[in-house]
């Protein structure tokens, strides 16, 4: 049974400690990773001088940018990853994919 775990990425954070626990985890036992990386909401001023698919647009393409690398250093020794955006607070965004 492959066993999952929650990977949030953060932009501003240094994750090779991270990266290289998953990379040793998986070395033991295969692991799926879900990698996450949540996006703070735009304000409301911001909002209006867009369309809701412009703003969705742009926190994928953010959102996959932070995961870019981290999903590509997995993935080079054979480590499983699903990439995953949201957009919200970070600890209750957190918190309900670790229930999921």
């Amino acid at each position: 049974m492959i066993k999952n775990v929650l990977f949030p990425v953060r932009d501003d954070h240094d994750l090779d400690w991270a990266m290289s626990f998953v990379k040793s985890l998986h070395q033991r036992e295969p692991v799926r990773v879900h990698l996450l990386s949540v996006r703070t909401p735009l304000d409301g001023h911001v909002r209006m001088f867009f369309r809701n698919e412009q703003i969705s647009g742009f926190y994928r393409e953010d959102g996959e940018a932070a995961l870019r690398p981290v999903r590509d250093a997995l993935e080079r020794p054979g480590v499983s990853c699903v990439s995953h955006v949201a957009v919200g607070n970070s600890a209750a965004v957190i918190a309900e994919y670790a229930r999921k």
